[in-house]
């Protein structure tokens, strides 16, 4: 899956994420495979090197895929809020500045799973990021 998510998003191929193997490798990263039956989709998170202004660690949704045959079903949401459940805390999403649906779905995910909105930062290279917290 990583493959058909690298080439939407932009046109990559799989053997170009340099970082994969270690979301099954460090204990700073987690791998989730999104679907019951049969996988749908993805997500990778791992634990920043910087964290909040008190010292908690910030993690990070570093790639989220739903499969397009999957999507807008609330699968996406329901990965998202049991993900944050199992990993309460900081947390940081970038979403790419042409991403209109990532745009769209990261606020009703993150405000569906009980998420607090911290802030919206925007960077020179034309990425978004939300920080938000859950709670326990």
């Amino acid at each position: 899956m990583l493959t058909p998510y690298l080439s939407e998003l932009s046109g990559s191929a799989a053997q170009d994420y340099a970082h994969f193997d270690l979301y099954w490798q460090a204990p700073d990263r987690q791998p989730w495979v999104i679907g019951a039956s049969e996988p749908q989709g993805f997500a990778l998170i791992r634990q920043l090197e910087t964290s909040g202004s008190d010292g908690v660690p910030v993690r990070q949704v570093a790639e989220f895929y739903i499969r397009p045959e999957a999507r807008r079903a609330g699968l996406g949401q329901a990965a998202a809020a049991h993900i944050f459940a199992q990993n309460p805390g900081l947390w940081q999403i970038g979403i790419l500045a042409g991403n209109a649906a990532a745009r769209l779905f990261w606020p009703r995910a993150v405000a569906a799973a009980g998420g607090e909105m911290l802030q919206e930062t925007h960077g020179d290279e034309g990425v978004a990021r939300l920080h938000f917290q859950m709670k326990p």
